[in-house]
């Protein structure tokens, strides 16, 4: 419904006023009423009327200074005035600060309802035409936007075309992309993460920041939600030096950022600079060897491709092939030798490779499956075999970074020389493989006596009386001590007291709490808080 307000110093007409004129059926209510001109703006500010019925001369402000206050704060409401046979100056006045119209006294309510009717007209016919002109606007802003997205597309594929090679004969690329006079440097970027969702999340980042941020920058490509290329276009008026500064700053800024919001890193190549887009591709296949070679072992998030090479590997392949020293280490080493070997390894693979990632996992796929081979996998059934060399090629695929390789292959060297220890440590070598068997498949719920003998190819009967002897403990005993050993290294680190017993091969948590509070004298939950 329109709100009016009705404002006349006299309290017979304003009565008057609101039960003689059918408001309902003018689809109106009569929001205040006012007896000076103060009260009137006042009613004005809070319910912003749509019609203002109000008496030329009233105290405090006349129907005339209001008026004015409404223009001049560009309030928009339709303003009747209520005029005497002697207020014809103050008519002329009324005329010029756009009154609505003027109702003679004594008031006739057929001629107020009428210009009322006109005035609910009015206000009609506005609402339309801004209901009108808001959607012209939304959709020359909606057309703009379509026209400027349409352009953006088609500039980036023309990038993409001339960083790619693909450029047609006679087009003049610098024209359709405005940047003939530019500078621009090729950047390659690649998360450090296999997990698909947080990469796209942080390739949208980075391209929500540098939009933000308003840099000369396009994004060319996003691929695999993993990778991203970008074309900067440095400030013509800034030195070398300066951009060098600009875009170390800027895109450590947004490895920060991606680091810091997605839980995940990233290393950008960059080209070096170049005067318009006529070599866009040798730039762009510039920063994408840089990337290519150097990903894998670098430690920078930034690689300027002058500091690195893209030299191919030389003849150091076959130096791999002999690694009788790492296995003597494994043997017969302490811990820091083993530390230490691993070390010169890394040093020589990463020499050899030039810090290309293929060939870095090709090689420790190489030297960790023949590790696993000599020390372990010889013992077991076929299936197990296959089982294990696949685990491990699928868990050299996933490291991220010569940190995860150094860690990895750290890990893996310690537990074949525990396992080459252990075996050694009973008289007979049988005894040790079947405590090496329960070490390794502890979390295996269905793991028993007769399992362990059939991967051995002994009896059962047999196999426990050997661990008696050997060890002095039975089967259940040395698998309950490595399944405990395990729980409580869980719970110092964290874990939660309910998940520990799953996680070390229990399948009920009930006996898993019994077992351990029967061998350990406290609960899970506990030794827990007591680790802490």
């Amino acid at each position: 419904m329109y709100k009016v307000v009705i404002a006349d110093d006299n309290n017979l007409i304003r009565e008057a006023l609101k039960k003689t004129i059918p408001w309902s059926r003018l689809d109106c209510v009569v929001a205040a009423e006012a007896e000076d001109g103060i009260e009137e703006k006042e009613a004005i500010l809070k319910y912003r009327p749509d019609i203002i019925l109000t008496d030329i001369k009233m105290p405090g402000m006349d129907g005339l200074e209001v008026t004015e206050y409404l223009k001049n704060r560009k309030i928009e409401t339709k303003v009747i005035l209520i005029t005497g046979y002697n207020d014809f100056q103050y008519a002329q006045k009324a005329v010029k600060l756009g009154v609505f119209d003027l109702v003679l006294k004594p008031i006739q309510d057929g001629e107020l309802i009428k210009i009322l009717e006109r005035a609910i007209g009015e206000i009609k016919k506005e609402k339309k035409l801004r209901i009108f002109q808001e959607q012209l606007v939304e959709e020359n802003i909606h057309y703009k936007e379509r026209i400027e997205d349409a352009d953006r597309v088609m500039r980036v594929q023309a990038l993409k075309d001339l960083a790619q090679g693909h450029r047609a004969e006679g087009q003049r690329y610098e024209d359709i992309l405005g940047c003939a006079d530019k500078r621009c440097i090729y950047v390659a970027g690649r998360l450090r993460t296999l997990d698909e969702e947080c990469g796209k999340k942080a390739l949208e980042r980075i391209v929500e920041v540098i939009n933000r941020r308003s840099w000369e920058c396009i994004c060319i490509e996003q691929r695999s939600g993993r990778e991203i290329e970008l074309l900067f276009l440095p400030d013509k008026q800034d030195s070398a030096s300066m951009i060098d500064i600009r875009m170390k700053n800027r895109l450590r800024e947004l490895a920060g950022i991606v680091e810091k919001e997605c839980g995940t890193s990233v290393c950008f190549s960059v080209s070096s600079l170049s005067e318009g887009l006529g070599n866009l591709k040798e730039m762009r296949d510039q920063a994408l060897d840089i990337l290519e070679e150097n990903f894998f072992s670098a430690r920078e998030q930034v690689l300027f491709c002058r500091y690195y090479n893209t030299a191919a590997a030389g003849e150091g392949d076959a130096a791999f092939k002999d690694i009788e020293n790492f296995h003597r280490i494994i043997a017969h080493g302490e811990s820091e030798d083993i530390d230490r070997e691993v070390e010169k390894l890394l040093e020589k693979l990463e020499q050899i490779t030039c810090g290309n990632e293929f060939r870095i996992k090709c090689f420790l796929s190489e030297i960790c499956i023949t590790m696993y081979r000599k020390y372990y996998l010889g013992r077991l059934p076929g299936n197990e075999r296959k089982k294990n060399i696949n685990d491990i090629l699928s868990e050299i695929n996933k490291l991220e970074d010569m940190g995860q390789t150094r860690k990895y292959l750290l890990e893996l060297a310690r537990r074949l020389q525990r396992t080459s220890r252990e075996e050694k440590e009973y008289e007979n070598p049988i005894a040790g493989e079947a405590v090496v068997y329960i070490r390794e498949r502890y979390s295996d719920t269905e793991l028993s006596l007769t399992s362990a003998a059939e991967a051995l190819n002994v009896n059962s009967s047999y196999l426990s009386r050997l661990l008696k002897k050997e060890t002095g403990m039975n089967f259940i005993d040395i698998l309950t001590s490595v399944r405990l050993e395990k729980a409580k290294q869980l719970l110092e680190d964290g874990s939660k007291a309910t998940v520990v017993g799953g996680m070390v091969g229990y399948k009920d948590y009930s006996y898993f709490y019994q077992v351990f509070k029967k061998v350990e004298g406290v609960s899970p939950t506990e030794y827990k808080k007591k680790a802490r």
